[in-house]
């Protein structure tokens, strides 16, 4: 975005977290993992990339994969392990239909070590990848807006006050939980219910191979399965279930209920994956709790069709936040298409 931004001929700066980390916190029943720095979470993504949104945005998506610096593929089987192929026609086995993940990774450089929250080859694309020279960035905390008028005057970061000029937006992009607690800091309500894109893994019995992460998705609706490490039970392989969660809850109380509903889609993920270890050769070793990486949804009746945060003039909102209902799926190119669709109206307003 701030790149398109920059090409407009604006003048661009982007504030970021002075440090680039992952971060995670307990909401309610899950535990909720986020990225903060240059960058977001996507900077800790697998390299997932690929439209699940609205139609609306099926064009502007379009857009950002003709002018990415790096070329969306299919996962090859070159990166993969051997039990990820196994994976696969375990899954065509019981009459699933897997497909190899596409991913914003240029595989030339990528060697399937499985090191993909950060990768050691800089073979996966991050947002950094598109910062233009012209774009100023600026390390600090921002810790709240002043507003006078309907407008935001002034951004108060920690070390220093920058007052705006009367021409000048502000584009909340902090992902969540970072936008709705900036805004309730400036005295704005934003405890509206969120998503977190909850999953669970199914640990298998199976010795873990190297291999990328998450290189094939089988996709059933309110959920997907795909092989994915966890930490919980290293050098084991195991599959993610990962399902659309409800809007409940929210950021500022710290409250995120589990309902009957993901209970249901956990248990029916949770079934399927031991179906395909078992025809891999393996037993279900173990469940992990519920966890979350792709929070949003707290702002989505706050902005109009502009992305303009509501009874505010120059201030808007372009992140997960705004997402009307959880994907269940990985979130980046949905995104960045909403970026993309940002700029359009931006361009188009003059």
């Amino acid at each position: 975005m701030a790149r398109r931004v920059n090409e407009m001929g604006y003048d661009v700066t982007v504030i970021t977290h002075p440090e680039n980390r992952l971060q995670s916190e307990r909401f309610g029943h899950y535990r909720v993992y986020y990225g903060e720095g240059l960058g977001g979470s996507a900077r800790y993504s697998m390299g997932n990339f690929w439209f699940w949104g609205p139609e609306s945005l099926r064009r502007p998506f379009e857009r950002v994969l003709r002018d990415m610096t790096c070329e969306v593929r299919r996962t090859p089987e070159s990166v993969m392990s051997n039990l990820d192929i196994e994976f696969e026609e375990a899954s065509e086995d019981v009459g699933l239909e897997p497909e190899h993940m596409p991913k914003s990774v240029h595989f030339d450089l990528c060697d399937g070590c499985g090191e993909c929250l950060e990768c050691p080859r800089n073979a996966k694309w991050v947002p950094q990848d598109e910062l233009p020279e012209g774009v100023s960035v600026l390390r600090d905390e921002c810790i709240r807006f002043e507003f006078s008028g309907g407008k935001a005057t002034a951004i108060v970061l920690r070390s220093q006050t920058v007052e705006l000029e009367t021409d000048d937006i502000v584009v909340l992009c902090a992902g969540c939980p970072g936008t709705p607690r900036l805004l309730e800091r400036s005295g704005i309500d934003a405890d509206g219910p969120l998503f977190v894109d909850a999953y669970i893994h199914v640990v298998s019995d199976l010795e873990a191979e190297p291999g990328i992460q998450m290189p094939i998705i089988v996709d059933m609706g309110e959920y997907i399965l795909s092989p994915h490490r966890t930490s919980a039970y290293e050098g084991k392989y195991s599959i993610m279930v990962k399902i659309a969660d409800e809007l409940s809850g929210n950021v500022i109380s710290g409250e995120k209920p589990i309902s009957v509903r993901e209970i249901e889609l956990f248990t029916e993920g949770c079934a399927v994956a031991g179906e395909i270890i078992s025809r891999m050769g393996g037993r279900v070793r173990a469940v992990t709790e519920p966890s979350g990486a792709h929070p949003g949804g707290t702002l989505s009746d706050r902005v109009d069709n502009r992305y303009a945060l509501e009874g505010y003039d120059n201030v808007y909102v372009v992140d997960a936040n705004v997402l009307p209902e959880p994907l269940g799926k990985p979130p980046i190119g949905v995104i960045l298409a909403m970026a993309e669709d940002f700029c359009d109206k931006l361009r188009r307003s003059g």
